[in-house]
């Protein structure tokens, strides 16, 4: 049973610019994708990275879980993911 003095609390809502906040506008996830898997993994297929952003629905959580693949892997081929099966 909760205390007579027990405030009820509000859901915690992150700030704007936290992760969890919702889409970026594209030119975000551009930038986002640069600083977590460098400009050099980005810069040279912009079509296929902005296809890519679309694709995650420019969530910055998952765009900077796939900018850290991206740089971890820097052999990946991003055209991989925006082939279709």
């Amino acid at each position: 049973m909760p205390h007579a003095d027990h405030q009820p609390t509000r859901p915690h809502r992150p700030p704007r610019n936290h992760p969890a906040a919702g889409a970026a506008d594209p030119g975000d996830s551009l930038e986002l994708l640069r600083a977590t898997a460098g400009a050099e993994h980005v810069d040279p297929d912009i079509p296929a990275v902005q296809q890519i952003a679309d694709l995650l629905g420019h969530l910055p959580l998952a765009l900077s879980a796939i900018g850290r693949h991206m740089r971890a892997h820097p052999t990946w081929g991003l055209g991989t993911t925006t082939a279709n099966p």
